[in-house]
């Protein structure tokens, strides 16, 4: 299955913005807010190119009893560990939300996906 990325100027500028994000908030305590501004033009920008709307993240210091980095669920919520809370490095943590949000462009909107394949494969059929 082929799977389109973003263009290497997109994926570097979300990369050094989750990055950001990690260096900013990993010594943040479960008390204090998180300063979500990098990683919010992270997303915003990862979302611009699939055409998606920027899903509903919530975080969590545990989540299934600590067996789970990070979960998508079917609706377009993702669940991510805080970087304060997550047990492994900075770009463990990164790939966690890059897998979360590959789970996003697959499931998300999977309506409209699939009538754009119904379409398209009807298209190439009547050719």
């Amino acid at each position: 299955m082929k799977l389109d990325t973003p263009p290497k100027i997109d994926c570097r500028y979300i990369h050094r913005k989750l990055k950001e994000f990690y260096n900013d908030n990993e010594d943040i305590g479960e008390s204090h807010p998180i300063n979500q501004i990098e990683f919010d033009r992270a997303i915003k920008r990862f979302c611009a190119y699939y055409n998606l709307p920027i899903p509903k993240i919530e975080w969590y210091s545990n989540i299934d009893g600590g067996s789970t980095l990070g979960k998508c669920h079917d609706h377009g919520e993702i669940w991510l560990l805080t970087p304060a809370t997550h047990p492994h490095s900075r770009d463990m943590w990164i790939d966690t939300v890059y897998h979360e949000l590959g789970h996003y462009v697959l499931w998300a909107e999977a309506e409209p996906k699939a009538e754009a394949f119904a379409d398209r494969m009807m298209r190439k059929w009547r050719k």
